[in-house]
């Protein structure tokens, strides 16, 4: 025979307030901003750096190099000398250079740079992702894309490089399947839009002491 249980006899149960749950959830900190880089060749940023080349101010923040870092600290060493020297000259003589550089991490840039004359700001530069492929280019094959992107014509260009108009053929073809293109226009779009200045690629004959 079951007993029954009068209401004095009944413990009650402790419930906890849904909404407390909720707002503990809601308190979790999103993930940290990823700070790997998302370029892709063809993309660029601009970074504005002091009289000592340290980054402060950049367009994008998901590449490596961040405000607070010095400008070529992701560089490959060789490189690096080369942006230095060319950055001193450019901060102090306002001269305008263009460098062509590789990163630690395999990426490839040109860079534009230009002379602030600010007090705390000394140089910004135009970084534009070029394709890893132009490794493969011989200085002839870069010549020849520079002379393509200032639209000269193939007679043209044989003069300019004094060298038939078959050598010339030959850079084309080359030139094509290296950097994996399909038809010579693609060569011609390349040319236009990552060879349309001549880039540094070697080093700077810097009379000036470079930043520290």
């Amino acid at each position: 025979m079951k007993r029954k249980l009068n209401d004095s006899q009944i413990e009650p149960i402790a419930v906890q307030p849904a909404s407390k749950t909720t707002k503990k959830r809601s308190k979790s900190k999103p993930d940290p901003k990823p700070r790997s880089g998302t370029l892709k060749p063809g993309d660029a940023f601009v970074a504005i750096c002091d009289w000592n080349g340290i980054v402060k101010w950049l367009s994008n923040h998901t590449i490596k190099t961040q405000v607070g870092d010095l400008g070529w600290v992701n560089m490959l060493p060789g490189d690096g000398e080369r942006f230095k020297q060319a950055f001193a000259r450019t901060a102090t003589l306002h001269e305008r250079h263009i460098v062509e550089i590789a990163s630690i991490d395999g990426l490839r840039y040109r860079i534009w740079m230009w002379a602030i004359g600010n007090p705390d700001l000394a140089v910004c530069t135009f970084n534009l992702m070029i394709p890893t492929e132009v490794d493969q280019l011989t200085d002839r094959e870069r010549e020849f894309l520079e002379l393509l992107a200032q639209g000269l014509a193939i007679k043209e260009i044989a003069s300019k490089l004094d060298v038939s108009i078959n050598t010339v053929h030959a850079h084309m073809r080359n030139v094509k399947a290296k950097l994996l293109l399909s038809s010579p226009n693609e060569v011609i779009a390349f040319a236009a839009r990552f060879f349309h200045q001549k880039a540094d690629l070697v080093p700077v004959d810097a009379t000036l002491r470079t930043p520290q």
